[in-house]
C-alpha cells in the first residue's frame, strides 16, 4: 500500500507499482486517525487537478459548511468540511 498526496504522483505510482495499491488517504491533521481513502489505481484522472479524498470511511460522516455553519450544496467551494 502507498499513500500520496498529488494528482501527478498517484498516475506515476499506479503506472510504476502495478501491483501495489495506491491510496489517497485523508484524516485530520490534529491527530493520526484515517477518516477517508480513494483507491486512485481506479481514478479517472481527466479534468481533474486534485485527488479526491473519497467516501467517509465507517460510522464517521462529512459535512461541508458555509461560516455560518449551515450546509452548503453539493460542488460548493471554498467552504470547510467538518468530521463526525
Amino acid at each position: 500500500m502507498l499513500l500520496v498526496l498529488c494528482r501527478c504522483l498517484a498516475k506515476r505510482a499506479c503506472a510504476l507499482l502495478l501491483h501495489t495499491k495506491v491510496f489517497n488517504f485523508y484524516g485530520p491533521t490534529e491527530a493520526t486517525i484515517g477518516v477517508s481513502h480513494w483507491l486512485a489505481n481506479d481514478g479517472n484522472y481527466e479534468g481533474v487537478s486534485t485527488l479526491p479524498i473519497g467516501p467517509p470511511m465507517a460510522n464517521t460522516h462529512f459535512y461541508v459548511l458555509d461560516a455560518n455553519l449551515q450546509q452548503v450544496p453539493v460542488g460548493a467551494t471554498r467552504q470547510t468540511l467538518y468530521l463526525s
